[in-house]
């Protein structure tokens, strides 16, 4: 055999070879999920607080509670006007550890508004603004919660968003308002001072007057189309009243 030959052999024998060898890793490989396979993973998401009761619980406004205010601020070219209330009454029906499917109703009566002056207290309760004689109240019907993140390690803390309806002046309207739950657990201070147990809520987003038919005079000057509210609740864990027919009898409708 010439030695070019024999060269030529050896170097096919050993192409053969490696690629026998290769071959199982080659093949590993190509099932081997890569990095970006991987990363497209879903995370689990959040559906409520980490801590809490795992059945449908019922909550009320802390009537007692000095955390309850609800603030509008028109903020308009001539004036700024800002109206508060500590007359909030409401509930939540929900399961904490799973948010989503929560109903509720929150209602704030206009009586109870008070912009530190009488005169515009009057003016704002009365036709051409809002008809408070004919529908009273405020009322946002919860319909479910989405967007549910929580925040920190502990538990007791989500980001979310309200679904609902805004009900005012004979208006409604279809609203999604961010907020911040927070759920506390009954415990005894070190003083001996017994905690609640209930669920916070803090939110803030605005409102077009126009969505509710609210076009008295100076609109753009003196009063902002658009209010900036802001919310701060306590909700107590209670017991859940029978229903007697009134319960969902909407606020907002002629008494």
């Amino acid at each position: 055999m010439k030695p070019t030959f024999r060269r030529m052999t050896v170097v096919a024998l050993l192409s053969v070879s490696l690629s026998v060898l290769l071959a199982p890793a080659g093949f590993a490989a190509d099932r081997a999920p890569s990095e970006k396979q991987k990363s497209t993973k879903k995370k689990p998401v959040e559906r409520g607080f980490l801590i809490g009761p795992k059945r449908t619980t019922y909550y009320e406004v802390d009537t007692d509670s000095n955390r309850n205010q609800v603030t509008f601020t028109s903020k308009a070219p001539k004036e700024t006007i800002v109206g508060t209330t500590k007359t909030i009454t409401g509930h939540f029906d929900l399961k904490p550890r799973k948010l989503a499917k929560a109903k509720g109703r929150f209602a704030v009566a206009w009586k109870s508004l008070d912009t530190g002056n009488s005169m515009k207290n009057q003016h704002m309760q009365a036709a051409p603004w809002v008809d408070a004689a004919q529908y009273p109240d405020i009322v946002f019907t919860l319909s479910g919660i989405e967007k549910i993140k929580s925040k920190g390690k502990s538990g007791k803390s989500v980001k979310v968003q309200l679904i609902g309806t805004m009900a005012m002046n004979g208006a409604e309207k279809e609203m999604q308002v961010p907020a911040t739950l927070v759920y506390l657990k009954p415990k005894k201070t070190d003083k001996g001072e017994k905690v609640t147990e209930g669920i916070g809520i803090r939110c803030a987003f605005s409102v077009a007057l126009a969505d509710f038919n609210i076009k008295g005079r100076g609109v753009g000057q003196a009063v902002s189309p658009e209010q900036k509210i802001k919310v701060a609740l306590f909700l107590k864990r209670s017991e859940k009243p029978k229903d007697d027919g009134k319960k969902d009898k909407p606020s907002d409708a002629k008494s």
